[in-house]
Formats: C-alpha cells, structure tokens, sequence
C-alpha cells in the first residue's frame, strides 16, 4: 500500500477510529499484515522481558495476532491483548492461557480499563494514532499503571537523518508518524515517561526503521 507525505492532518472525529478498523481487517483478510511475520517486529519482546518482574501484569496494546503476548505468557506474566481487530490466532492463544490471559477488542484511547498494569508494550500501535490524540494516549497509559511501570514502544523513525519526523497519510486514509529520537523523548516525558534506552532496527522499506523505546514511569 502506497502512501504519501501531508503537512497536518485531517481534524479528528470518531470515523477516524472506524478507518484504522477496516483498514486492519483488510490486510488480515487479504494477508497482507505484514507486520506480523517481519522479524524487525520481533525484536522489541526481547527488548522488554528483562525489565519486568516476576509474574507481571502486562498490557498489550494493539497485540495483533499475539506472538509477543504469548512469549510473555510462556515465561510466567499475565497478558491484557487489546486491540481494534481480534485475529484467529489471539483467540487460540487466550483458549490455551484462559487464566493467565484475556483478550480486550476496542479502540484505546476510548474503552474503559479496571486495571493498572506492571508494564505496557506497545508494538507499533502508537505510530497510527491521530496526532491531537497522541498525549491523551501516553497520558491513559499513565493513568492504568502502577508505580515504577515500564513501558516499551515501537515507533516509526525516519531511516535518514532529519530535524524532525513526518506525518504519512495511506491510501485507505490510515494515518503514520514517524518520529525523531528528540521527538519521542520530549513527547514521552510530556506525559511522565522517561526514556531510558533506545535502539534503533534497520529495516528495508527506504523510509522508515523502527525505534524501540524502554521508558520509566515517573511520579
């Protein structure tokens, strides 16, 4: 799918949430996720686990076909998968682990949550958001954390060097955001994350790598 560069983006209203629906029904009807094989994805998983603490509760947001929530799984920690579109493949993982994992379909930003997590990953989810919602976003995952929580965030970075990032817009209307390292240290600590490590995983799109953030809640 082809997309292209605007300079700010269409106002906000709930619609919005409806098109990154469909949009991601459709690339799961038509096989065309390819996030969920690309190894580069992979990566952050790795990038987490040593930072949570035994029997975690983790919230998965934007979980997809669950492959992360089921490594997290396979070592002790109980998982919240949340995400617009439940795939097949989330739904047998949580019939596997019914006590240690439930699966949450619905939009972030509005569904309710009775929970506060010990850690939070968020694996390429954040970077589609609307940007009038970005801190209301960080600042939810605030909210539904427990003290000293982790966070672990996957985002767009320009593959080459640049003052700042840049808003996409795809052919189906889903919109991207790439960030800056600057950027996504000053947007996260905003919002009480502060930023404790980053890697960057080079990809071969010819416009974006991904930034893999561990960030720290702070009080």
């Amino acid at each position: 799918m082809s997309h292209k560069k605007i300079s700010s983006p269409p106002s906000f209203d709930n619609n919005y949430v409806i098109t990154l629906k469909n949009s991601f029904e459709s690339s799961y009807e038509i096989f065309d996720d390819v996030w969920s094989q690309e190894p580069a994805m992979r990566q952050i998983i790795d990038f987490i686990l040593p930072k949570l603490e035994k029997n975690s509760q983790v919230l998965d947001v934007g979980a997809g076909k669950g492959y992360d929530a089921l490594k997290m799984l396979q070592i002790g920690h109980r998982v919240d998968a949340l995400d617009l579109v439940i795939p097949k493949e989330l739904k047998s993982i949580a019939r596997i682990w019914p006590q240690r994992m439930s699966y949450i379909q619905g939009d972030f930003i509005s569904i309710d949550l009775d929970k506060r997590y010990d850690a939070v990953l968020d694996n390429g989810c954040f970077h589609h958001q609307h940007p009038d919602l970005y801190l209301d976003y960080l600042n939810k995952l605030w909210r539904h954390t427990c003290k000293n929580a982790v966070l672990a965030i996957n985002l767009f970075t320009p593959c080459c060097e640049t003052k700042s990032g840049t808003l996409w817009k795809q052919d189906d209307r889903r919109l991207t955001r790439d960030f800056t390292e600057e950027e996504a240290i000053k947007m996260l600590k905003t919002a009480k994350w502060e930023v404790e490590e980053i890697k960057i995983v080079k990809r071969h799109s010819g416009t974006h790598d991904y930034m893999l953030i561990i960030a720290r809640r702070i009080e």
